[in-house]
């Protein structure tokens, strides 16, 4: 076949794709026509490739604009329900009493550049002897503005030194031991 027949053929292909015709009656039509059938065959695979290698194009795209956009930190997934805080006032707002995996209940309150950890309760999970050191005792934490240490509501203990109250003083009792 000619350059001219293969365009004729890839148009009658497209045309009728674009009607809607399965493959098998395009290729029974243009059987009737007179086109060889192997040569057919040929096109109607080759218009199919063209289709895949497109979808597989856009698929490759969306994956790397996803990973770009999951790497940047300009695009998370956050669980339903949840408030995405991107400040410290905003989650200690949310904070109010949070529970750690442990089971211990903590409670956060933050006055101008102070924050107050409180314990509210101790987990059953513990022993005896941390539960007493540890119940209904809070420290304050001191910071310079712009300058949060995340540790404070992250940890009980990390960088706790640079803290004070009862809360801390038993903490400290609790590692010299």
């Amino acid at each position: 076949m000619g350059k001219k027949s293969d365009e004729i053929l890839r148009g009658l292909i497209k045309e009728a794709r674009a009607r809607n015709f399965s493959d098998v009656a395009i290729k029974n039509e243009l059987v009737n026509k007179g086109y060889p059938s192997y040569i057919i065959q040929y096109y109607l695979r080759e218009s199919k490739k063209s289709w895949v290698m497109v979808g597989l194009v856009v698929i490759i795209i969306i994956a790397v604009i996803t990973v770009t956009a999951f790497f940047w930190g300009g695009f998370s997934l956050p669980k339903v329900g949840m408030t995405i805080c991107d400040n410290k006032s905003c989650f200690i707002e949310l904070a109010r009493f949070v529970q750690d995996e442990r089971g211990n209940v903590f409670s956060y309150e933050s006055n101008g550049c102070i924050l107050t950890k409180s314990v509210v309760s101790i987990s059953a999970n513990e022993p005896l002897e941390v539960q007493e050191l540890l119940q209904d005792k809070s420290m304050d934490c001191f910071y310079e503005p712009g300058f949060f240490n995340v540790n404070w509501v992250n940890t009980l203990t990390i960088d706790s030194e640079d803290c004070s109250g009862d809360l801390r003083q038993a903490l400290q009792d609790l590692s010299n031991r």
